[in-house]
């Protein structure tokens, strides 16, 4: 799930994330999630 949009010069995507399913004895987060802001000029 995420959220993707813009203002004025700057655009952003906001996401968080769960797997499906993963290999047995594969340790990871249960959850992941993070950023990304960009600048156009």
């Amino acid at each position: 799930m995420g959220v993707r949009g813009s203002w004025s010069k700057l655009s952003y995507d906001f996401f968080f994330g769960a797997p499906i399913a993963k290999p047995q004895g594969y340790r990871t987060a249960r959850m992941t999630s993070g950023f990304n802001l960009n600048a156009s000029f």
